[in-house]
């Protein structure tokens, strides 16, 4: 904070400081913020659920503790949720702070199960990154902390957050009554396409391509489906679908790998998650993420003059397709930001990263 308001004097004499704004621009832009928390603001959950921040940079790891990143119940009646949180007012949970490799997700596993009500995520601006910066959610103005808030329920949610009046449900076929189907399933609420590698610099077919889909950590993706998409007429030219029992890994990464050539099961793919047989056509090209219903989450399109629309009616890309790259060079997300904008959220990375944020 020192050197930001340092540069703000500076900033009133020109010919003493010299062109230190845009010294001030870059020092915003690298101050942390929160881009993707699980669970997600307003949504339902049950008691064993852990929480999930992710931050646009890596976190200094002596700055996360329970006076910094704060959930706790709340029982209403105060004008400043946030004040009360950050004051250890209200009564704030006790758990186990765990930080990614590259320190820029945080989970807490809550010591019990949490009670039924309101909960409120505050994460203050005392947390700060590697260059000492603190946290900002609202960068260009003074640091504010984030909040969020969930409601945990005793019963059973279905994947969309919807309290289920009932655990069973009619079979047509006779009169007895069955168990409703994935009625404790929790669907992510945020999953996007990461990274993907489609050419490699050595042979394509055997096991040295992937893609990375970032989300909601714990969260099940069973049925969801990648398509690959024909750049040129827009015709599906591939398809996998994530087999039963897929889970997002507590990262929030989940790599699917290409097989080799000689083996169903293997592939180069160190950090994979799933294995199958896949060689997307070099670009210009598309792929769309489905969830298990058909909806369109996400799509990446990369090169020129793809179709708007694929052939099953999905956008092909979102709003510009990224750069068509290199053999060896992959596309990944830039610090798995979402804007809606393949040509601004994706850059080239001439060394992959699957299994990294």
């Amino acid at each position: 904070m020192k050197k930001i308001f340092i540069y703000i004097i500076c900033a009133l004499s020109l010919n003493a400081c010299g062109e230190l704004p845009s010294r001030l621009d870059s020092l915003i832009e690298q101050q942390p913020r929160v881009i993707l928390v699980n669970p997600s603001d307003g949504q339902v959950v049950q008691p064993n659920i852990k929480i999930t921040a992710v931050f646009s940079d890596s976190l200094d790891p002596t700055t996360v503790n329970q006076s910094t990143f704060i959930v706790g119940k709340i029982n209403g009646g105060s004008d400043d949720i946030v004040e009360d949180l950050s004051a250890n007012s209200a009564v704030t949970l006790n758990g186990l702070y765990n930080l990614s490799d590259n320190w820029k997700q945080v989970t807490l596993e809550p010591e019990d199960l949490l009670e039924e009500g309101v909960y409120g995520i505050v994460i203050t601006s005392d947390i700060k990154n590697l260059s000492s910066l603190p946290l900002n959610q609202t960068p260009g103005s003074s640091p504010s902390p984030y909040f969020s808030s969930f409601i945990v329920t005793g019963k059973t949610v279905d994947d969309t957050g919807d309290v289920l009046n009932n655990e069973t449900e009619t079979n047509p076929n006779d009169n007895t009554n069955v168990p409703a189907e994935n009625n404790s399933t929790i669907r992510p609420d945020n999953l996007v396409i990461n990274e993907l590698l489609y050419d490699a610099s050595s042979s394509e077919s055997d096991g040295n391509l992937f893609i990375e889909l970032f989300g909601d950590s714990d969260s099940d993706i069973t049925d969801y489906e990648v398509l690959f998409i024909n750049g040129a007429d827009g015709k599906v030219t591939a398809r996998i679908k994530l087999p039963k029992n897929s889970i997002m890994p507590e990262d929030g990464i989940f790599v699917i790998a290409d097989s080799k050539t000689s083996s169903s099961t293997t592939t180069n793919i160190i950090e994979s998650d799933l294995i199958d047989n896949f060689d997307p056509q070099n670009g210009p090209d598309c792929v769309q993420l489905l969830d298990n219903s058909g909806e369109l989450l996400d799509s990446l399109g990369y090169g020129d003059g793809l179709p708007e629309v694929a052939e099953n009616g999905l956008e092909c890309f979102e709003g510009q397709p990224a750069l068509d790259v290199p053999a060896g060079v992959s596309l990944t997300r830039t610090q798995g930001i979402d804007t809606d904008n393949n040509s601004v959220d994706f850059i080239s990375q001439d060394t992959p990263t699957p299994g990294l944020i």
